[in-house]
């Protein structure tokens, strides 16, 4: 997942444990407090954060998807390779609109709310099943759509892993400092992308094609 090992029968189990511990522990101890410290952060700080945030939106997340699906469609039919590195476009269109699209259905499911909640009512939980804005912020789309792409890009990559898994940081932090989501959203976030991104792997191989280097 985040990091590329050997998958031993203890390790399947005790990566994505780790998620949800920290992501746990982050509601325990951390959302509140940080999210409070953010919403006072200087306003250019929160303009700079929403504009970089954008590298992490549905329409970039799309029109990406669709240029690398157009650059598959090209290298196979049209210049006609067939190597396997023409399939590493559509990994990493796959991982990024998988791991959007399952945070999209959960947000349905848990129905958070969002800081703005706690800084203007004082509330902060699930409510479970309920939709609209103030209620969709367990997991965030944008830190789904960031860890997909450069978690993918890991993966293909793993010479280059620790500045991919910092840019995926990065971007996932801009929701974090712009006070639209708590930390363990975005933790959570990370883990979808990580179980999105080596489902595709298996899913692959199991075709005998073999994903990255």
């Amino acid at each position: 997942m985040l990091v590329r090992r050997p998958w031993t029968d203890w390790y399947k189990f005790a990566e994505p444990a780790g998620y949800v511990v920290a992501a746990g522990l982050a509601m325990l101890f951390l959302d509140q407090p940080l999210a409070w410290a953010c919403w006072a952060l200087p306003e250019p700080v929160h303009a700079a954060a929403r504009w970089l945030s954008l590298l992490a939106s549905f329409p970039f997340a799309l029109g990406l998807s669709m240029v690398l699906v157009a650059v598959y469609f090209i290298r196979v039919f049209a210049l006609e390779k067939t190597r396997i590195s023409s399939l590493h476009a559509v990994f990493v269109a796959m991982s990024v609109m998988g791991t959007w699209f399952l945070a999209h259905v959960l947000k349905m499911l848990f129905g958070r709310m969002r800081p703005l909640m706690l800084f203007e009512h004082g509330q902060y939980g699930f409510t479970w099943f309920r939709t609209g804005y103030d209620y969709n912020s367990f997991p965030s789309g944008h830190a789904a759509i960031a860890f997909g792409l450069w978690l993918a890009l890991a993966a293909l990559r793993p010479r280059y892993r620790l500045l991919f898994i910092a840019a995926a940081v990065l971007l996932a932090s801009t929701r974090v400092l712009t006070a639209a989501h708590f930390v363990s959203d975005v933790v959570f976030s990370a883990l979808l992308a990580a179980a999105t991104i080596e489902t595709l792997l298996v899913v692959f191989r199991n075709r005998g094609m073999e994903i990255g280097e």
